[in-house]
């Protein structure tokens, strides 16, 4: 990343005053945002009472039973509630999945397909196991 400047950073105490910080940044109370069902509890909160709508794109099962994203219902819904911010938690929280690189970069192409800011909380990212080969947003993306 280039061009960070101490005067670009600031100080939230938490995730759900992060969230909401970063979403007035870039949305307005009223717009959609999206996220995936489940969904954490603080979020609900947080941005509700902060005047944004949110939109769910429930994680659904595959044949192997494991939670996944689906990235149709994601397409489809960020289309018809014109969705331009997306809360994106890995792993997912509350449900634990963590997802795999090729599921983070097919949800990045529907988010980048539509112009869409990803907010990523990465809370829980420690708890990946060393020799996984699971990374982060930021690191699938080269983000240092």
């Amino acid at each position: 990343m280039t061009g960070l400047t101490k005067e670009h950073i600031g100080y939230e105490n938490g995730v759900l005053g992060c969230v909401v910080s970063a979403l007035t940044a870039f949305a307005a109370p009223g717009d959609a945002v999206l996220l995936h069902s489940p969904t954490y509890i603080g979020f609900k909160g947080c941005i509700g009472n902060n005047g944004f709508k949110m939109v769910h794109s429930p994680l659904k099962k595959d044949e192997a039973g494991i939670w996944r994203m689906d990235f149709e219902d994601m397409d489809a819904k960020i289309k018809a509630n014109n969705i331009h911010v997306v809360v994106f938690c890995s792993p997912h929280n509350p449900c634990g999945r963590v997802w795999e690189k090729w599921e983070i970069e097919k949800a990045m192409e529907v988010y980048r397909a539509n112009d869409c800011v990803v907010i990523s909380d990465e809370i829980w990212s420690d708890l990946f196991w060393k020799n996984s080969g699971i990374k982060n947003y930021l690191y699938v993306f080269h983000i240092q």
